[in-house]
């Protein structure tokens, strides 16, 4: 079932009222020019109208109620049209926002959840598809798809040097970030060393209690 199918007694009651429609907290409501809380609203004045093209994405997208979602079901997830979809772990749904556990952890493992603008479940087909493309990629999630949380440690490649190095990505408030090696302060621009690419480390090691028996 389509959104416009589940929601259409809604849809042609706004349509009626001649308003366009707005998606604020995951609840259909009258566009009422309240941009920076509806779901389909870039906060960008240059683009006013790409909410319209957001609203007919949204009305033609597969409807999911994620308050039915069990934890740790296989999502895609992603923060702009802009990056590819990312592999993550659902965790919860909370004010009309879908949340995963942070860095493909579920909840056996992970403790941080991560809010995300995009979000849909996992077809096969398309998991596959992205397995495939992990695979040429050895895991590593180019910086221009996709940036790592602030202040976690990673794993980076760099484009003009062989080795990876363990370092860590912080944002500013005004959403400019860099990447940083280790603790350090100085970023790896400033060692003249550009990132293209990161992936999460792996868990620690950690021996089973068998092996003490």
């Amino acid at each position: 079932m389509l959104n416009r199918e589940k929601y259409a007694e809604e849809i042609l009651n706004i349509a009626c009222d001649g308003c366009n429609i707005a998606l604020i907290n995951g609840k259909l409501e009258k566009c009422r020019g309240v941009c920076d809380k509806c779901d389909f609203c870039d906060n960008d004045i240059r683009n006013a109208g790409r909410c319209r093209e957001k609203a007919k994405e949204w009305a033609n997208s597969q409807y999911v109620d994620w308050s039915e979602v069990p934890v740790d079901t296989p999502i895609l997830v992603r923060d702009s049209e802009l990056f590819a979809w990312s592999k993550e772990h659902f965790a919860k749904y909370e004010n009309g926002m879908v949340y995963t556990w942070a860095n493909g952890a579920t909840s056996w493992s992970g403790e941080i959840v991560s809010s995300w603008m995009y979000a849909k479940l996992a077809e096969s087909e398309e998991v596959n598809r992205i397995l495939a493309e992990e695979e040429k990629t050895g895991g590593w999630i180019p910086v221009t798809e996709r940036l790592p949380e602030d202040d976690k440690y990673i794993m980076i490649s760099f484009k003009n040097f062989t080795l990876p190095d363990i370092g860590r990505y912080e944002a500013d408030k005004d959403g400019n970030g860099a990447f940083y090696p280790g603790d350090d302060e100085k970023s790896y621009v400033e060692y003249d060393l550009f990132v293209n690419a990161w992936m999460p480390l792996p868990e620690p090691y950690r021996e089973s209690e068998e092996s003490h028996d």
